[in-house]
């Protein structure tokens, strides 16, 4: 998650958009991303502050 994201080391902010199969939010919390809630849609969104 690192290396791709290296080109852009000034932007603050990063967002995921994902589905919501139960693995996704263990593993993105574990790259420091908080959950920020969706309900009612197919998805699940991740941010992650620098």
């Amino acid at each position: 998650m690192e290396a791709p994201s290296e080109p852009f080391g000034h932007v603050r902010q990063t967002v995921l958009l994902t589905d919501t199969d139960p693995g996704q939010k263990a593993f993105y919390e574990s790259l420091g991303f908080a959950e920020v809630s969706a309900e009612g849609t197919n998805l699940r969104s991740f941010v992650r502050f620098r």
